[in-house]
C-alpha cells in the first residue's frame, strides 16, 4: 500500500505495476422507486503494467506472486520516481476508459440478452396473477351475495388489486428495460503501485522458478484431493523417505486412490512452453509406465492456472534429448487426459 520495488526476471524494461479495484454500477433514475440509489453489479481487482514508452498492458493481479522484493531502484527506473502521481493518474484514466468501459459494455450485452426472457417471465407472472384475481373475485362475489360480511372487504381489496394490475405490469416491464440502460462504468480505485525492474540475477530467477513450482504443486495437490486421493508430497529426499520411498523417486507426488497408486511429476510454467524432465524422471516414467503421470500446469502467472495431465508420458509424448528430456507444449495438449 505504501509502494514497493520488485524485480521481474521476464522483463526487459522497468515498469509500474498498479493494482486497482474497479466496479460496474446500475445508475440512478429518480422516476423509478427501485432505482433511487446506485447499485454495484460487478466488482473486481485488475492489474496494469505501465511502461515509460507509454505502453499500458493489463495483467492478472496474481502477477505479483512471481516478483521478488528488492531495496534499490536502478538508474533506468528514475523516470518513474519523479512525478509518480502523474503516472498513477494516467493509469487510472486508462483503466477507467478501457478496462471498466469494456466491463460495463459486457454487462449491458448480458443484460440485453436476458431482457427478452425477463419480459416473458413478467408477462406470464402478471397473466397468472390476473387469472388468480379473477377467480378470487368470482368466489368472494358469491360469498358476499350469500351474506358473508367478511367477503365484502376481501372483494374490495381484490378490486383494488385488479384496477392497479395494468399499471404494475407496465411499471415492472419499464423497470426491466430501464435497468439495462442504467448499466454504466463505476469507480476506479488504485489500491497499490509498485516499481518493477528487470533482473538477470540467478537468485531472482531461482526465486521466480520456485514460486511457479509452488503454484503448480498446489494446483496438482488440489486436483488429486478433490478426486478423493490420499496425496503426499515426495519432492525432497526427506519427504520421500517419510513416504517409504527412495531419496529420489523420480516424481513429486505420491497419490493413492482406491485400487490405484500414481507417481505424479509436476511441472509449472509462467505461461506456456516446453516441459523438461530430468534423466531420472524420464527413467521412472519408463519403468512405471501407466502408473506414472505428468501434471503440467501452465499460466502459473495468471488468475487461472491450467492443469494438463498425461498418463504414461514415456509412451505418449515425443521427447528430444538435451542431457535431460524436453517435451513440447503441443504434444502435452494432444496427449492430456480429460
Amino acid at each position: 500500500m505504501r509502494g514497493a520495488i520488485f524485480t521481474d526476471v521476464s522483463a526487459t524494461a522497468p515498469y509500474l505495476f498498479h493494482v486497482a479495484r474497479v466496479s460496474v454500477e446500475r445508475g440512478v433514475d429518480p422516476g423509478l422507486p427501485a432505482f433511487l440509489q446506485p447499485e454495484v453489479i460487478e466488482q473486481r481487482l485488475v492489474g496494469l503494467k505501465q511502461y515509460a514508452d507509454g505502453r499500458l498492458i493489463e495483467a492478472p493481479v496474481e502477477h505479483l506472486l512471481l516478483l521478488k522484493p528488492t531495496d534499490k531502484p536502478s538508474p533506468g527506473s528514475v523516470v518513474f520516481l519523479a512525478q509518480s502521481d502523474t503516472w498513477r493518474l494516467a493509469a487510472q484514466e486508462h483503466i477507467q476508459r478501457e478496462v471498466v468501459g469494456q466491463l460495463a459494455e459486457l454487462q449491458r450485452m448480458k443484460a440485453t440478452q436476458r431482457l427478452a426472457e425477463t419480459q416473458e417471465y413478467l408477462q406470464r407472472a402478471f397473466d397468472y396473477q390476473e387469472s388468480e384475481l379473477a377467480a378470487a373475485r368470482k368466489r368472494f362475489t358469491e360469498k358476499a351475495r350469500d351474506g358473508n360480511r367478511g367477503a365484502h372487504a376481501e372483494l374490495e381489496r381484490i378490486k383494488v388489486q385488479q384496477s392497479s394490475l395494468a399499471q404494475r405490469r407496465e411499471q415492472a416491464l419499464l423497470q426491466a428495460r430501464r435497468e439495462v440502460d442504467l448499466i454504466q462504468p463505476g469507480r476506479v480505485e488504485i489500491l497499490a503501485s509498485a516499481l518493477v525492474q528487470p533482473s538477470t540475477d540467478p537468485e531472482d530467477i531461482k526465486a521466480r522458478d520456485a514460486e511457479v513450482e509452488r503454484i503448480a504443486m498446489e494446483v496438482a495437490i488440489a486436483f488429486e484431493s478433490a478426486q478423493g486421493a490420499d496425496v503426499r508430497d515426495v519432492s525432497t529426499p526427506d519427504k520421500a523417505r517419510l513416504a517409504g520411498l527412495t531419496d529420489y523417486p523420480g516424481f513429486d507426488l505420491l497419490s493413492k486412490r482406491t485400487g490405484e497408486e500414481r507417481g505424479i511429476e509436476v511441472k509449472g510454467r509462467v505461461g506456456v512452453g516446453e516441459i523438461e524432465l530430468t534423466e531420472n524422471e524420464w527413467a521412472r516414467a519408463c519403468i512405471l509406465r501407466e502408473r506414472y503421470w505428468l501434471y503440467a500446469v501452465f499460466d502459473c502467472g495468471g488468475a487461472q492456472p491450467r492443469l494438463l495431465r498425461v498418463q504414461d508420458p514415456f509412451a505418449k509424448l515425443i521427447a528430444k534429448a538435451r542431457g535431460s528430456v524436453v517435451i513440447g507444449y503441443s504434444d502435452i495438449v494432444r496427449s492430456a487426459s480429460e
